[in-house]
């Protein structure tokens, strides 16, 4: 099964790339889709990364793999460098499958894939080729959600933890601080599949994540009815047992010409919203100091 839906990802990718929401179209072996990635594999880093959610990192650690370029154009991206910039380096389907071989005998309880959709024949791939050589590990698929939700279903085969974003309750923010204008239609409905695939996140006795969806929600600045409709989204058509991580980190990165995303989220606000997570009976719910 693996095989068969690497090879149906692959038919999203070849000729003209439909891996996305942006559904750009481009044949990457002639120039860079709207994602910035031609045919060609960048990785930005491999490492052993210890801020992800208490689940992901444990104690030992998340297998964190960062991957150049993205799908969205968010203008307060904190990895700016990497998502808009081309920051990266040249690698190939056997780097990647080494690094991933690394990442486990160096201790990692997963291999943490971030901003992985607009390089997932080369992901699936190097994949295969790391289970034959005796990787082990859950996949951490960490992704702002903007997949084509018709490549959703050839995931269920590839990942076991979905770390999914939801930054917007709108198309109108999202267009004006993403990029994309379909990014409810597109987002809200991949939410569903990767619920639907793999329930609420399954903890071991060790802490760890083994599957399942643990939902990202990042708290911006002067947003909270917007955040607040993101919150009654998840309680409401997945569940109140969601797991969830809401994020209190906003930094505004080159946010000069966004003067209302222009500051970090208040800690009233922050609190705003853990009080209304806790109306709606949602338990498991991650939260962050506010600084």
């Amino acid at each position: 099964m693996f095989k068969e839906s690497s090879d149906k990802i692959a038919e999203f990718y070849t000729g003209g790339c439909m891996l996305c929401g942006n559904k750009c179209g481009t044949d990457r072996t002639k120039k860079k889709g709207v994602c910035g990635a031609d045919d060609k594999l960048f990785i930005a880093s491999s490492t052993i990364h210890f801020g992800e959610e208490p689940p992901i990192s444990g104690t030992e650690g998340s297998g964190t793999i960062f991957f150049t370029g993205c799908s969205l154009k968010c203008v307060y991206c904190q990895n700016f460098p990497i998502s808009r910039l081309g920051q990266g380096n040249l690698s190939s389907i056997e780097d990647l499958t080494k690094k991933m071989l690394k990442l486990q005998k160096d201790g990692a309880n997963n291999i943490n894939f971030v901003t992985p959709t607009h390089y997932l024949p080369h992901i699936s791939k190097a994949l295969m080729s790391a289970r034959t050589a005796g990787l082990t590990l859950p996949v951490v698929y960490n992704t702002s959600s903007y997949e084509n939700p018709d490549i959703v279903e050839f995931l269920d085969d590839i990942v076991e933890i979905y770390l999914p974003d939801i930054r917007y309750s709108n198309d109108d923010d999202a267009y004006k601080y993403s990029g994309v204008r379909n990014y409810k239609e597109i987002v809200f409905k991949n939410i569903l599949k990767f619920h639907s695939q793999k329930g609420n996140l399954q903890i071991d006795s060790s802490g760890h994540g083994v599957k399942g969806v643990l939902i990202r929600v990042l708290a911006l600045p002067g947003k909270n009815k917007e955040t607040m409709e993101i919150l009654s989204f998840i309680s409401e058509s997945l569940s109140c047992h969601s797991y969830v991580s809401l994020m209190s980190q906003f930094h505004p990165y080159n946010c000069k010409e966004f003067p209302e995303l222009d500051r970090k989220v208040s800690l009233q606000e922050y609190e705003e919203l853990v009080e209304f997570a806790d109306k709606s009976n949602m338990d498991n719910v991650y939260i962050q100091d506010v600084t």
